[in-house]
C-alpha cells in the first residue's frame, strides 16, 4: 500500500509593519467618507440630532475606535451612547 499525500496548508503571508490592521482598514479612505455620507443622511449632524451606533447601522468596530480614541475624534462626537457628526471639525481638517 502507497502512503497518501497530505496537503499542507497553504502558507498564510505576514502582515507587514506598513499594512493596516483590520480596524484601522475599515475607519479610512472610502470608508470614512461613507460613514460620513451615512451621518449627514441620517440627519446625525448636531448633538440634538445625535443617533445611536445601531440607528446609524455603524460597526461595533466604529464604537471600539471611538472609546478608544476618546476626545480624540473630533469629527464624529460621542454623548451618552449617541453619536454626531461636527461638520466645522470636518471642515477644519480639509
Amino acid at each position: 500500500m502507497l502512503p497518501t499525500a497530505v496537503a499542507s496548508p497553504a502558507p498564510v503571508p505576514a502582515r507587514s509593519a506598513e499594512e493596516p490592521s483590520e480596524e484601522e482598514a475599515g475607519f479610512g479612505g472610502p470608508r470614512i467618507r461613507q460613514i460620513i455620507q451615512t451621518f449627514r443622511t441620517k440627519g446625525a449632524v448636531s448633538p440634538e440630532t445625535a443617533l445611536s451606533a445601531s440607528e446609524l447601522g455603524l460597526s461595533r468596530i466604529f464604537v471600539r475606535i471611538m472609546k478608544r480614541r476618546r476626545g480624540q475624534t473630533r469629527v464624529f462626537v460621542e454623548i451618552n451612547g449617541r453619536y454626531y457628526l461636527d461638520e466645522t471639525a470636518l471642515r477644519e481638517m480639509k
